[in-house]
């Protein structure tokens, strides 16, 4: 119990701390440099990448040049990749905030499908939002 009290109150403290910071960092230009970059798509890792923050939205990512006056952070050593929307997933078992084998219908399962489909950023007609 006392240990998810700690975690709790660090989670907390690391949120507010990043809420504190975020109108501060998207006014600027920020460069990552060094990185192992894996883009989430299959493709190779790409090692020492540089990825380009500009006004708080990733603008460039991989083997490009760092624009002048950017604040460059040293990041060797780290890997940078997608956020994972769901390493585990039982497609067909959850409908609303029921679970079980009788949701493991075929609207179900394909209406789930296309949900994933939206975290990519591909709402089907694949191109991507």
């Amino acid at each position: 119990m006392r240990r998810t009290k700690i975690s709790a109150r660090l989670y907390t403290i690391a949120l507010a701390a990043s809420a504190l910071t975020a109108g501060s960092a998207t006014a600027q230009t920020i460069a990552l440099t060094g990185v192992r970059l894996i883009d989430g798509r299959g493709g190779v890792p790409v090692d020492d990448a540089t990825i380009v923050i500009a006004n708080g939205r990733i603008v460039a990512a991989g083997k490009v040049a760092v624009p002048a006056g950017a604040e460059r952070r040293d990041y060797r050593g780290r890997t940078v990749m997608p956020g994972l929307v769901s390493d585990h997933s039982h497609v067909g078992q959850v409908s609303g905030t029921e679970t079980g084998a009788k949701n493991y219908t075929r609207a179900n399962i394909v209406a789930q499908l296309a949900q994933y489909r939206r975290y990519d950023g591909d709402d089907g007609d694949g191109a991507r939002q």
